[in-house]
């Protein structure tokens, strides 16, 4: 079941699911879905914020470190030659899982194609 989910939301364009998908399976199942923040965790996700800031929840000036701290790991200096390499893994690596992903569904047609 697990992986009929992940294979249609990457099939649909969205990547990165599990949570999704057990959210889901949860709320359907009717499990109570709890909203409460973790005691002593520290939680930054850069879109979230980007709402909580558009919804005058949140302000730039306060998240700022925390937007250039995701910056400096997610983007870190690298020479020339290496962002040439990493940039091309990322390609390779994407159409070769584009390409699992159909071989995979095509398996079962009409359940993700109609």
């Amino acid at each position: 079941m697990r992986t009929i989910v992940i294979l249609h939301c990457e099939l649909n364009g969205l990547y990165d699911c599990e949570g999704n998908a057990i959210g889901l399976a949860a709320a359907k199942a009717g499990l109570p879905v709890r909203w409460s923040a973790m005691e002593g965790i520290c939680f930054f996700k850069n879109r979230i914020e980007f709402v909580r800031i558009k919804k005058g929840e949140s302000k730039m000036e306060d998240m700022a470190i925390y937007f250039e701290q995701q910056t400096k790991l997610e983007y870190p200096e690298r020479f020339i030659g290496h962002r040439i390499i990493f940039k091309s893994n990322k390609i390779i690596k994407y159409l070769y899982n584009l390409l699992r992903l159909r071989i995979l569904t095509l398996k079962d047609f009409d359940f993700y194609y109609r």
